[in-house]
């Protein structure tokens, strides 16, 4: 969160301050102390659908159609901003990334983010950036799990994932 560029409320010499403008510098002094953080997610902590070669660092596709799945670890008051997924693409391969919230005690799956797919840059590696339209907060006790799911949607030469990292911020 960034500081207001104007005040929400003028207030005058015996006017009570309004609850949600104390929320607001609050929220500024944590974000001002924190800031934007990342959590870097490595390929051993995912699951996959197939593989044509998996190892700690690197999951490589073996078909159209396969999925590669970082689970995505935050605790209470923490808030998801993006997840960035480093892959590596033939000229015709595609590998989407979207980001869900996963609700298991209602059976239910929310989209966040996505899905964003790679360009395919001839074997260069390439960050795939899924940003949340809207920051979600992780509240205590949800029972939610968070995710981003690597689809490929186009195979020619086997892409590869070398792992994610996750921007989020501490939260109010």
């Amino acid at each position: 969160m960034t500081l207001p560029l104007a005040r929400s409320t003028t207030y005058g010499a015996n006017s009570q301050i309004l609850s949600a403008d104390l929320d607001l510098v609050q929220d500024c002094i944590v974000a001002g102390r924190h800031g934007q953080l990342v959590r870097k997610i490595p390929v051993a902590d995912g699951t996959y659908s197939a593989s044509n070669g998996y190892g700690s660092s690197v999951w490589q596709a073996a078909a159209n159609g396969n999925i590669f799945t970082f689970p995505l670890v935050l605790y209470a008051g923490e808030r998801i901003i993006a997840v960035k997924v480093k892959v590596s693409c033939g000229a015709t391969d595609v590998i989407s990334v979207s980001v869900f919230r996963n609700k298991p005690l209602l059976q239910a799956t929310d989209l966040l983010a996505g899905p964003v797919a790679s360009v395919g840059h001839a074997g260069a590696t390439e960050d795939v950036l899924a940003t949340l339209g809207a920051i979600e907060l992780v509240s205590s006790g949800n029972d939610y799990n968070y995710c981003a799911v690597c689809t490929v949607t186009a195979f020619a030469v086997a892409p590869k994932i070398y792992g994610a990292e996750l921007t989020y911020d501490a939260g109010p």
